[in-house]
């Protein structure tokens, strides 16, 4: 799994969506913050992150209060020219309404690439659960970054 082609942006939804949309609006005013707390290093490349348990933190209970979970699934589509794995991520409401975002890479999970395969998931899963809530960790432009720079922005015109 050294090279991965990766297919992004599939998102399907139930024929209707106007349950779920009122209560992901409901969920997101009880959301808490997702820290960035975690660091990692690629090369000579450091950096932080936000892990995928600080994500179901800031929002497992606002989401169940509002009716709704989430979860994913890995689906492998055998192909021997070209094995690719299917990760889907859903956002479901107790009406029976649901988003769900796709992404498709190259490969699939073997015993030799098994742990390799599960951060890969984890990573995706993290990329996936943080649009389709509509949330995003510290730090990456998240609306109390935005306005904390604005409001510095303000006072350093004022003086």
């Amino acid at each position: 799994m050294q090279d991965i082609a990766v297919s992004i942006g599939l998102l399907h939804q139930s024929e209707s969506v106007s349950e779920i949309n009122k209560a992901i609006i409901k969920a997101r005013q009880k959301f808490g913050r997702v820290a960035m707390d975690a660091s990692g290093q690629q090369g000579n490349q450091k950096y932080k992150y936000a892990p995928l348990e600080n994500y179901a933190q800031a929002t497992d209970a606002a989401l169940s209060e509002c009716g709704l979970f989430v979860n994913t699934r890995t689906i492998p589509l055998v192909d021997e020219s070209s094995p690719k794995t299917l990760v889907v991520t859903s956002i479901n409401h107790e009406s029976g309404e649901y988003l769900n975002s796709f992404l498709v890479f190259d490969g699939y999970i073997t015993q030799q690439n098994k742990k390799e395969f599960g951060g890969l998931i984890t990573y995706i899963r993290r990329y996936q659960v943080g649009p389709i809530l509509g949330i995003a960790p510290e730090g990456e432009d998240s609306e109390a970054d935005v306005v904390e720079e604005v409001k510095a922005l303000v006072a350093e015109a004022k003086e």
